[in-house]
Parts: C-alpha cells; sequence; structure tokens
C-alpha cells in the first residue's frame, strides 16, 4: 500500500522514470509493477533489493515506501 501511495504522490514530479520495483511479496510487487506499466511503460521486478542495486545501473534515486 505505502507504494502505490508514493506512486500516487510523486506522479507529478517533472522527469521522474519508475525503472524497476523491489519487494518482497509478490501480490503488492506485481500491483505496483502494474501501476508502473500503466503510468510510465513498465519495469523490472525484483525480490532483493541487492540484486536490484546490482542489475540497475542507471539508477539517480531509490525510493523506499515501508
Amino acid at each position: 500500500m505505502a507504494g502505490q501511495r508514493l506512486l500516487a504522490a510523486s506522479k507529478d514530479i517533472k522527469g521522474i522514470q519508475y525503472t524497476a520495483v523491489c519487494d518482497i511479496w509478490d501480490y503488492q510487487r506485481n500491483r505496483v509493477a502494474a501501476s508502473v506499466k500503466y503510468t510510465y511503460g513498465g519495469c523490472n521486478q525484483y525480490v532483493e533489493i541487492e540484486e536490484m542495486l546490482e542489475k540497475e545501473k542507471d539508477l539517480d534515486c531509490v525510493l523506499i515506501a515501508v
């Protein structure tokens, strides 16, 4: 739920792009990824943040919602 609220709160930030979603819970990760896909055209999904940080080399920022 916090991820959904973060997406809604940040959608009007000029130039923002979401490229990856990370969550240990499949249902939550899939839900947020679907929202990102609808709004931004897609994203990669990860269960472990370490894997995301290793593979997503072009990140300028990581937003964390708990």
